[in-house]
């Protein structure tokens, strides 16, 4: 199973989070606040209440029981010598020196930045798809000089969550879908739909935003 490095806050950075925790993935947090942890534990609650309903006597205790795994994957840590990960995720927007401290200790460690950058061979850029927490989409930015076991590593990180990636035509057509959803102001529900027309292959999302397969 990969394991991932967060670095950063904000809502892109606690939805990824959120997401890789509730697919089994190990994610340590790094220069987050703790109003980012406490907001990953609100939508992991969300997540678990709506994928195990309450219907019977036992089912708020296996409601608890989910939530503490899935917590399980979850550190928070100030302290750049304790990071393990695999995947680096940049989620810093421009805070080069906590990724270069990260670096510094996992440095055989790709880094997948949020932003789309890439600024060498071990550096893979995505770019987001928002809302994100909908969508579930992003599109991998390659270069010549990629590396490409840093970008296997990133794209299994990916899989392992669900997190379906865009070639360049989907990405194009994606787009213009969330264009057109933006100006006529529909619901979750329309958007959902129209990710699903584009990459019919992708998983199917609840109105809830749970994912089924």
């Amino acid at each position: 199973m990969a394991s991932a490095i967060v670095i950063g806050e904000g809502k892109l950075a606690a939805v990824l989070t959120k997401i890789l925790c509730s697919h089994g993935t190990p994610v340590a947090l790094f220069g987050a606040t703790k109003s980012t942890k406490e907001s990953i534990e609100s939508m992991l609650q969300d997540h678990v209440e709506k994928s195990f309903p309450l219907q019977f006597v036992d089912d708020l205790k296996h409601q608890k029981d989910m939530l503490f795994r899935l917590m399980e994957n979850l550190r928070m840590t100030d302290d750049v010598s304790r990071l393990f990960g695999e995947v680096i995720v940049d989620a810093t927007h421009g805070n080069t020196p906590l990724v270069r401290a990260v670096r510094r200790f996992v440095p055989d460690a790709p880094v997948m930045s949020l932003d789309g950058t890439a600024t060498d061979e071990k550096t893979i850029g995505v770019h987001v798809y928002q809302p994100f927490d909908v969508t579930r989409i992003m599109q991998v930015v390659t270069s010549p000089k990629t590396d490409p076991d840093s970008l296997a590593r990133v794209r299994t990180l990916l899989k392992n969550a669900n997190v379906v990636e865009l070639n360049k035509e989907e990405g194009v057509m994606a787009e213009k879908a969330l264009d057109e959803w933006r100006s006529e102001g529909s619901a979750a529900l329309r958007l959902q739909k129209l990710m699903n027309s584009i990459v019919p292959s992708r998983m199917v999302i609840k109105s809830n935003y749970s994912v089924m397969h």
